[in-house]
């Protein structure tokens, strides 16, 4: 397993790769965020295992997590997004990419649009 790498909201931890997908376990600290961004060819799946989320993106939110029936959501590619952690208690999740168009994953793929960090929750 890959080490983990801090984080202005906390950390994020490579658990699996190959060419067309890469899982990262990320850890939100309470009030953390990341920046507004989008991916041009990866989509972009979050699985909440502990907490609750709130994925903001282009036209709306999400609150995925305990407190809600839904754990899981995908951001499609060319979608801006940014997760936050609201809550007064860590975030443990899941970061799936998957190849919006069958070419190998790059990470050069993000566009940024701010800064990640943390909040007040």
């Amino acid at each position: 397993m890959a080490e983990r790498i801090v984080k202005p909201w906390g950390w994020s931890q490579e658990v699996y790769r190959d060419e067309l997908t890469r899982v990262v376990r990320i850890h939100v600290e309470p009030g953390g965020h990341c920046s507004w961004h989008k991916h041009e060819r990866q989509n972009n799946t979050f699985h909440v295992l502990r907490g609750d989320l709130r994925i903001h993106y282009e036209g709306g939110s999400m609150e995925i997590g305990d407190s809600d029936e839904a754990r899981i959501m995908t951001v499609e590619s060319g979608t801006q997004h940014q997760f936050e952690n609201e809550t007064t208690c860590p975030v443990e999740a899941l970061e799936i990419y998957d190849s919006a168009d069958g070419t190998p994953l790059d990470e050069s793929d993000i566009i940024r649009f701010s800064e990640g960090g943390i909040l007040n929750p």
